[in-house]
């Protein structure tokens, strides 16, 4: 056996992950990534594991994982840390060729990391989604990774970006 050898290898090519990412947006922005799990041959994917690793600087809305020709929706467990978050799904069916499913990952885009510093401008943060499983007795593994540009100058999403202080800021409170 190769240790190589997974599901989105080209040596054994049996199914992958393919994705679409909404790329860039500004603090305050929500994001989607939509992947899906493409099959090169007729096979079945035996106790599937599907995991979706956030980057800190993006803050989870939402994740479901689901059959869409049956239209079944399995949740994930959700593991937050300072590094990011993890949502790891574990469907209590297998995955058949025959079926299409889809991953689908919404995130706010924050102004700052989990740990509380502030994104530098123009910092990539990263997306990655795993499946693996076994496939004819044997584990593998398929992995894709992107990532979301986020302009953090641009606080215009934001409740507060500026505050104009030429007024006298009793009349503000007190009418």
């Amino acid at each position: 056996r190769s240790p190589s050898r997974g599901l989105g290898d080209v040596y054994k090519r049996q199914a992958q992950l393919s994705s679409q990412i909404d790329n860039s947006g500004i603090p305050g922005d929500t994001a989607t990534i939509n992947s899906s799990i493409l099959f090169e041959d007729q096979i079945v994917i035996v106790n599937p594991i599907i995991e979706v690793n956030l980057e800190s600087g993006v803050s989870l809305v939402s994740s479901a994982f689901k059959n869409i020709t049956t239209g079944e929706v399995v949740n994930g467990v959700i593991e937050y840390s300072s590094n990011g978050t993890r949502i790891v799904f574990t469907p209590d069916f297998n995955l058949a060729s025959n079926f299409e499913y889809e991953i689908k990952t919404k995130v706010s885009l924050n102004l700052m990391y989990d740990d509380g510093e502030l994104l530098q401008n123009h910092r990539v943060v990263g997306v990655e989604s795993n499946l693996s499983g076994s496939v004819n007795d044997e584990f593998q593994q398929s992995s894709l990774t992107q990532g979301i540009t986020i302009e953090s100058a641009n606080t215009s999403n934001l409740i507060v970006s500026e505050i104009d202080l030429s007024n006298d800021l009793s009349e503000l409170w007190f009418g």
